[in-house]
């Protein structure tokens, strides 16, 4: 778990510098679900009206509550949701036809947390 946890500091560290390109901000398949869980968190805190807006940041009605332009622009892909698709038991296993075919990179959870290959962040990982 501690492992995981590191992933959420390293998207923060890396968003409070502001020095990733977007579809680079997670360096692995952890800091993927990570981010997953935080947009989707903020999403569901921002409907209810449980999270406020920040009011002292500039406003842009039509971002500000865009978490699918956010989904769009911080992933390079979304494999790691396919985990929870129970048609598709085992495709976290790096030998199997499917992962092989689509090139899935580091679904199995004792991979999570390995960087990507084409990782250019020389941050440690997550």
């Amino acid at each position: 778990m501690e492992r995981f946890v590191v992933c959420f500091e390293a998207l923060a560290t890396r968003l409070a510098r502001g020095r990733f390109a977007s579809s680079q901000l997670a360096s692995c398949t952890g800091e993927e679900m990570a981010l997953h869980l935080v947009i989707d968190s903020a999403e569901a805190g921002v409907s209810d009206d449980a999270i406020p807006l920040d009011d002292s940041l500039p406003a842009d009605p039509e971002r500000d509550r865009d978490f699918e332009w956010a989904r769009e622009v911080l992933f390079r892909d979304h494999d790691v949701l396919l985990l929870f698709n129970p048609s598709l038991d085992g495709i976290e296993d790096n030998d199997s036809d499917l992962s092989q075919r689509h090139m899935f990179a580091n679904l199995h959870p004792r991979r999570w947390f390995l960087p990507f290959p084409d990782q250019l962040d020389d941050e440690p990982e997550g």
